[in-house]
């Protein structure tokens, strides 16, 4: 059987054999939205943040409105063009309003990054900042969380008159779910807020995964400190596997997100009845796959429905190399996946992109790893602790006869944009 893996900005065509195919993992058919910008409108024209700024005069008002950076695919020239028209028809003045970049810990985006993210029009006639997690001068600190997490945010963002954040809702493999709350944290946070929200204190629970809200301690803590920043409204959306709009959600952080997160769910949430031995899957295609970082997701998406000792292959275009030179410098210098999580445990250790590595850490415990990739070279891939492959059909052959004859296999075309879960109803002996 040919299946079409998302791999770059294209498909890779693969022949599993069929004997062994258990499952092919996809997101649900879901109608696109025909008239997103219609539904939008409607929405924001309706919702009780337009209440608020029809009730005071808004002639010296601010707005910052927060969008992701360009490794999320979220449709700004689309969403964004209707918010900055409901805006300064609301009487918010154009020089007023800025568009803040949620970078993170990424780097900045350059001028030509920012206009593909926004479209052109949009980026010359704004204020367009990327959030600097780094510079203490443009962070305000907001005192701490309930697990004594220091509070930095950007403080454009937070001096603002009125906050929007804007996201696509998609499977995260440590906050259950993007969107909502995880624009402020990581988003706009410091490098002191987030090294501790992405450390092992937060990581290491079993509930910090793809397709996990309830008991997550990343998303409770994210919520916490995004509440402490102050949100107005928030604009998420879902996509289908074309990046199509199949929904949209307006309205209250908490409310609109969780409205979001269960659409997302009834579409990309597949069950198994059985555990694979070989997962096949993609770091999601373009922008997700655009280097080895990124790709991780991609595993530990496989993780929940792979057996011990099991392996997954992976295919990921990684355009742009392995990641951040400190992502790298982990990377070579781990002696051991014990050692790792042993060096990062200490209070006083702290690492950018340490996060990552202690998340494929997880995936080395547990299964073997081959990778078919164009971006990453023989170097790159020892470097990663890959088992790179060239042809992918043969290596699907040669681990089929590790396995032996009852091997049994799971695709995943779209990678970690799907949650496969293992039915409730199964044992697992």
């Amino acid at each position: 059987m040919k299946v079409y893996l998302d791999f770059d900005r294209d498909k890779l065509a693969v022949e599993i054999p069929e004997k062994h195919l258990l499952k092919v993992v996809e997101m649900k058919d879901t109608p696109f939205l025909t008239n997103p910008i219609h539904l939008l409108n409607e929405k924001l024209n309706t919702s009780n943040f337009s209440k608020k700024l029809r009730s005071r005069s808004l002639k010296s008002d601010s707005v910052c409105i927060v969008v992701s950076d360009k490794t999320r695919p979220v449709p700004n020239k689309i969403i964004l063009p209707p918010i900055l028209e409901f805006l300064q028809n609301s009487g918010i003045k154009r020089e007023n309003i800025t568009i803040l970049i949620a970078n993170g810990m990424h780097p900045p985006l350059k001028e030509k990054e920012i206009q593909d993210l926004l479209g052109k029009d949009i980026a010359g006639k704004y204020e367009v900042i990327n959030h600097n997690a780094y510079d203490d001068n443009s962070n305000i600190f907001l005192g701490e969380t309930s697990n004594k997490t220091p509070i930095y945010i950007n403080s454009t963002y937070y001096r603002a008159s009125f906050k929007i954040l804007t996201g696509f809702i998609e499977p995260h493999f440590m906050t259950g779910f993007s969107g909502g709350r995880k624009s402020i944290c990581p988003g706009i946070s410091s490098f002191k807020t987030i090294k501790v929200h992405h450390s092992p204190k937060f990581l290491e629970s079993p509930f910090s995964a793809p397709g996990i809200l309830e008991g997550n301690p990343c998303h409770k803590e994210s919520l916490e400190i995004a509440k402490k920043a102050g949100v107005d409204i928030i604009v998420n959306v879902t996509l289908d596997s074309q990046k199509r709009i199949t929904g949209i959600f307006v309205g209250d952080l908490e409310e609109a997100h969780l409205e979001g997160v269960k659409f997302c769910e009834g579409h990309i949430t597949n069950y198994l009845n059985e555990l694979a031995d070989i997962v096949i899957t993609s770091g999601g295609g373009y922008p997700l796959d655009c280097n080895f970082y990124q790709t991780v997701k991609g595993l530990v998406g496989a993780l929940n429905i792979v057996k011990e000792g099991g392996t997954i292959i992976i295919v990921s275009g990684c355009q742009e190399g392995i990641g951040s030179d400190a992502f790298k410098k982990l990377l070579m210098e781990m002696e051991s996946p014990e050692q790792f999580i042993e060096k990062i445990s200490h209070p006083d250790y702290f690492v950018v992109d340490q996060w990552e590595v202690e998340e494929l850490v997880k995936v080395w415990k547990k299964v073997k790893v081959k990778m078919f990739s164009t971006g990453l070279n023989e170097e790159e891939m020892k470097i990663c602790h890959m088992e790179g492959i060239k042809n992918i059909e043969k290596a699907i052959k040669e681990t089929i006869l590790e396995y032996g004859e009852s091997t049994k296999i799971v695709v995943i075309p779209q990678g970690p944009y799907v949650i496969p879960k293992l039915n409730e109803r199964i044992k697992i002996c």
